[in-house]
This record gives C-alpha cells, sequence and structure tokens, in this order.
C-alpha cells in the first residue's frame, strides 16, 4: 500500500496539509483510488508466487499523488482506516478471480493495526470476496509494532491462526528488527532494498543478507529480497539464500488485468462501518 522502489523515481507534487485531507476524503467516494499489482518472484523457479496491491491516487488536480505523501496525512486524519478498508476489499475482491495459487499481500499501518473492529473488517473483506485466508498476506512494519506491541501482537497471532500469512517489511532497517522475530509470528520477512541495492559491491551487505537469510531458514521463516533491478543483484540475492524477490527487474506494479485475464471488476464502495477519527 506504500511505496515501492519504482515511486521514487516519481515526482510529488506539493500539496498543503489540509488540502490533501480534505481532497482524500473526497477520493473514497470520488473512486480516485486505485490498485496495481507487483510481483512476487520465485527466485529458485523464476515463478510468480503472488503479487503486492500498491495504491495510486489519481487526483483531478494533482496528477498521480504517491501513497508516500498521502498516507502520511491519511494516518494523520483518521482516514488511513476507511481507504486502508477499501485498499483490503479491493485486493480481496481481485484476487479471487486470479490463480488460486496465487497470493496478495496487503500492506497495513500502526493506525489500521490498533483501530477497533480491524480484525472484523479483514474477516469481512475475506467473507464477501471470498478469497481463502491463505491466500492473504498482511505486510507490517516496525513502525506499526512500536506504537503498541502487545495490541499488534494479539491483531497479528489472531489473524494467523486464521490461516492468514503475516510478513514484516523493511527488515534491517529498525533497531530491534531481530527481537521481533521472537516476539511475533511472521512467516515471512521482506530485507530492505537498502541492502539489496548494495549487495553486487559492498560485501558487508551481501554478508549481512546471508547471515539474516541463515537465520530466517532456520526459523522456518521465508526471506525476500526487495528493490532487485539489476541482474547482479539478482544472481547475488539468491546465492545469499534469499528464497523469494520483487522489484522492476522482476516485474513493474500493473494493474491486475495486465498480469491476467480477469473478468471486470468492480471495485468496492467506500468502507464506512470503521470509525474515522476526528
Amino acid at each position: 500500500m506504500l511505496n515501492t522502489e519504482s515511486e521514487t523515481r516519481l515526482n510529488t507534487p506539493m500539496i498543503p496539509e489540509a488540502m490533501l485531507q480534505q481532497d482524500l476524503s473526497d477520493a473514497l467516494a470520488q473512486r480516485e483510488l486505485r490498485l496495481v499489482y507487483q510481483p512476487l518472484i520465485r527466485l529458485s523457479s523464476g515463478k510468480t508466487i503472488g503479487y503486492e496491491a500498491l495504491l495510486r491516487w489519481d487526483h483531478p488536480k494533482f496528477g498521480l499523488i504517491l501513497p508516500t505523501r498521502f498516507v502520511e496525512a491519511a494516518e494523520a486524519s483518521g482516514l488511513i482506516v476507511p481507504v486502508g478498508a477499501w485498499v483490503m476489499h479491493a485486493a480481496c475482491l481481485e484476487a479471487a478471480c486470479w490463480d488460486k495459487r496465487l497470493i496478495v499481500s496487503v500492506n497495513v499501518s500502526a493506525v489500521q493495526i490498533s483501530a477497533p473492529g480491524f480484525v472484523d473488517m479483514v474477516c469481512a473483506a475475506l467473507t464477501e470476496s471470498g478469497l481463502s485466508a491463505a491466500r492473504l498476506e498482511i505486510e507490517v512494519t516496525e513502525t506499526a509494532l512500536l506504537d503498541d506491541e502487545g495490541v499488534a501482537r494479539d491483531v497479528l497471532q489472531t489473524l494467523r491462526a486464521m490461516g492468514i500469512r503475516i510478513a514484516l517489511d523493511d527488515f534491517g532497517m529498525g533497531h530491534a528488527s531481530f527481537a521481533y522475530l521472537l516476539a511475533f509470528p511472521f512467516d515471512k520477512i521482506k530485507i530492505d532494498r537498502k541492502f539489496i541495492c548494495d549487495i553486487a559491491w559492498r560485501p558487508e551487505s551481501r554478508v549481512i543478507v546471508e547471515a539474516v537469510a541463515g537465520m530466517a531458514r532456520k526459523l522456518s521463516i521465508e526471506v525476500l529480497a526487495e528493490g532487485i533491478e539489476e541482474v547482479d543483484q539478482l544472481v547475488i540475492a539468491k546465492l545469499a539464500g534469499c528464497e523469494l524477490g520483487q522489484g522492476l527487474l522482476l516485474g513493474e506494479p500493473r494493474p491486475a488485468k495486465d498480469h491476467y485475464r480477469l473478468r471486470p471488476v468492480q471495485p468496492p464502495a467506500p468502507y464506512r462501518k470503521l470509525a474515522v477519527a476526528a
């Protein structure tokens, strides 16, 4: 839902915060939000195992606005709750049309996890779409775990007990990442793209990736290398022990219809069952 390596190459228009929040509220009703999907690849076979859902906002005046810009405003205003609910419902609805071997990965923020009714919202998205829990993966960052570790742990354990996969995003950049592997039920860790960007020319990065991959293997946790953009990065990440990869070299974010021939799917209407903070 937040950013991918491709988004760092785009310019974000400067919009006053108050206007951004108001326009984002209208964007839900006006259906200006859309999802694109970036492939998740198994490096040993080159096969796609699923897609990460990424949010885009086509602003009628300012054009494409990056999630790295408007998600912050959404969290500050509480709009991240209905926006995040729309993303979850839309992603599950589209993924239900895919080959049943493919998963869909959805990012969630700290505000979403701590919001009342989050687990119920996820359950509703699965029920209404018909997507099995085993085909949904929820990605969290360390920031989402820091705000209220107790609540986050309970929520993630509940979701995992339902059969939903849990992934830790941007692994290696936070000060407590290793401790979280003991405290939370992760199925996958995504090594931050900073290490992958440097892996072909900086020996220290390769050593770190190899160490993380080796540790994760012993904990039965899959490892995904983020931000693969060059062949050297792909080869070394695979040799270092990363089972999965994601990045522009392996596939750009595109609408679902550009990845698979799906029947047309109408995104759900704005989700209003969760309270929006004032």
